[in-house]
């Protein structure tokens, strides 16, 4: 599981040529290594076990990862608990994206 979700990231970035530089990558920080396993952690894997599904395209799908990622510029000058909080609300943001507004729901 694990395996598959850091490689769904991984894919992301590798298709921007970005994953292997260390100083674009947040993910490379101590930040986004822990912002990474608290989403997984706190939304993933409840996704994926409401699917049945721990696969990297599993993963790649909840993800919603595309052209517009978040880079190391991005949460520059801010302390390491910021910078893990908005590397997960980046995450989180990508993972919600389909969600309706309010105006889409009925009560």
């Amino acid at each position: 599981m694990l395996y598959s979700y850091s490689n769904a990231l991984k894919t992301a970035y590798e298709n921007s040529h970005i994953w292997y530089n260390k100083t674009i990558n947040p993910f490379f920080t101590n930040a986004g290594f822990v912002a990474a396993i608290e989403v997984l952690n706190r939304v993933l894997i409840a996704k994926c076990a409401a699917e049945k599904d721990f696969t990297l395209e599993s993963f790649v799908k909840q993800l919603k990862l595309d052209a517009t990622l978040l880079q190391r510029s991005d949460i520059k000058n801010k302390d390491g608990k910021s910078q893990r909080k908005a590397i997960a609300e980046f995450l989180e943001e990508s993972i919600n994206q389909d969600l309706p507004t309010e105006d889409g729901y009925k009560f």
